[in-house]
């Protein structure tokens, strides 16, 4: 019986909380909404970024926003636009018309890049707004 109190004394003292660990034990959630006011040559862009953790705001220097292209699983590789916040929103200007788009909000700091959903669309004629 005395052994057994010692190993859980020794064991309560080994168990302990790194000082310098980080608290924030966190997941991103990012949402992209679909595009709205979609014309031959501009659309805009909604959707929210969170952290979803206790006392974990998204980090100071993070890029956040949103990325575009043409193709599949657009990344901050492709054609980027920062928007600050927890709800975001941008307008897209410069697109070509009758043409493909996929969005996705993103978040990029030390830890790597994230990703929402994707969504997609396809600008207008132009002179068919």
């Amino acid at each position: 019986m005395k052994k057994r109190f010692i190993i859980l004394i020794l064991l309560g003292f080994s168990c302990s909380v790194d000082q310098g660990a980080d608290p924030c034990n966190s997941e991103h959630s990012l949402e992209t909404d679909e595009a709205t006011n979609i014309n031959a040559d501009s659309a805009r862009f909604s959707g929210s970024i969170a952290i979803i953790s206790l006392d974990c705001p998204i980090p100071e220097g993070a890029q956040q926003g949103f990325v575009f292209d043409t193709n599949n699983f657009p990344t901050v590789n492709d054609a980027v636009i920062l928007a600050n916040g927890t709800m975001i929103s941008a307008t897209a200007n410069n697109l070509s018309p009758e043409t493909s788009y996929y969005v996705r909000t993103f978040i990029a700091n030390s830890a790597g890049a994230f990703y929402g959903n994707e969504i997609s669309f396809t600008t207008p004629a132009a002179g068919s707004n």
